[in-house]
């Protein structure tokens, strides 16, 4: 079964969200993102280029990081899954 958008970029938001719990750098290249999450380099591109404009993800020197607002999507998301069961 194919993931949806939104759930492909919720996907991308966790994978780069554990890389800035567990790395010292807290930054995440994006073949990395591609790699982790299974996607190829244009799509994946386009999701972190939304994500970076609505204030989901921060680049920093070409690599990415979670926000606080990206931290609050993942919050809300989860306690959507737990509460559909």
């Amino acid at each position: 079964m194919r993931r949806s958008i939104l759930e492909t970029k919720v996907e991308i938001l966790s994978k780069v969200s554990n890389n800035n719990q567990y790395n010292d750098t807290q930054d995440m290249a994006p073949t990395h993102i591609m790699l982790l999450c299974n996607l190829s380099w244009k799509p994946m591109k386009e999701y972190i280029n939304d994500m970076v404009k609505r204030n989901l993800l921060m680049r920093n020197n070409g690599k990415y990081r979670v926000t606080a607002e990206g931290f609050n999507v993942l919050d809300m998301w989860k306690q959507i899954t737990i509460s559909m069961g």
